[in-house]
């Protein structure tokens, strides 16, 4: 298996390229009119705002406390551990902790760089890296399958295998011989891995019922991806369904490298 493809993928994609940079990051400062600010807010729909003095940061408020004080710091929080992140956290990481915060500062060479929040992680750059770490997954599946499934096809609705057949039979007129394997959608893949028991096990699923409730979430992220108007983040459960996807993803990749050694 493609270890070093995947480990690139992985380490490529991080918070700093889903992130807003602090330099177009609304602040205010801690002597501007809470009513003010909190119209800034409102406006552009912001839940939190960093909270400068004399430029250096030194805090937030959120728009929920902002309604009824006289002034920044009466609704000032100031920043603790858990209110920051590398801007050289990898996404995976970045859901994990985005499922527990709606907001993070991002940190670099010591100081304060951008935000990160929920919202960010339906930016290109999730998408691009779920793709990436799904097109490496269909490579290995239909690795596997070649090596243990005689007949792919037979393993397909019937409809499904006539368009391949006819997509085939197509690419021959046109003088393009592909494998079977090559007109294979992820979904497709997944069908034959589900009624062969013995891929299953390789897999390291218990049951056939486990390994579809695993292949849904994956299906449903491929099929996101392939709509990219959609965003593919709207809500906690999006963001959940990506890491377990995440999760499920780096299963099946330890299953297959011990497979492929």
């Amino acid at each position: 298996m493609e270890e070093d493809v995947v480990r690139v993928v992985s380490k490529s994609f991080t918070v700093a390229h889903i992130m807003t940079p602090w330099e177009y990051v609304y602040k205010c400062n801690i002597d501007d009119s809470p009513s003010e600010v909190l119209k800034v807010m409102e406006d552009k729909n912001y839940d939190v705002v960093p909270v400068v003095k004399n430029d250096v940061p030194v805090g937030f408020v959120r728009r929920d406390k902002l309604k009824d004080v006289g002034s920044i710091v009466e609704a000032l929080e100031e920043f603790n551990l858990d209110h920051f992140i590398s801007r050289d956290t990898q996404i995976n990481v970045a859901l994990e902790l985005l499922l527990k915060r709606d907001f993070l500062f991002v940190l670099g060479d010591s100081s304060i760089v951008g935000i990160v929040t929920k919202a960010d992680l339906g930016k290109r750059a999730v998408t691009v890296f779920f793709y990436s770490m799904l097109s490496i997954l269909e490579t290995e599946f239909a690795r596997m399958i070649r090596k243990e499934v005689p007949n792919p096809l037979a393993n397909l609705r019937e409809d499904r295998r006539k368009k391949i057949l006819n997509q085939i039979k197509k690419g021959r007129v046109e003088n393009v011989d592909l494998e079977v394997l090559e007109y294979f959608y992820l979904k497709d893949l997944v069908n034959v891995i589900i009624e062969n028991k013995g891929l299953i096990e390789k897999l390291g699923y218990r049951s056939r019922e486990e390994v579809e409730r695993s292949f849904d979430r994956l299906i449903e992220i491929r099929n996101r991806i392939a709509h990219p108007v959609r965003r593919l983040v709207t809500c906690d459960d999006d963001i959940k369904m990506l890491k377990e996807g995440y999760n499920d993803i780096q299963r099946l990749f330890s299953k297959l490298r011990r497979e492929t050694r």
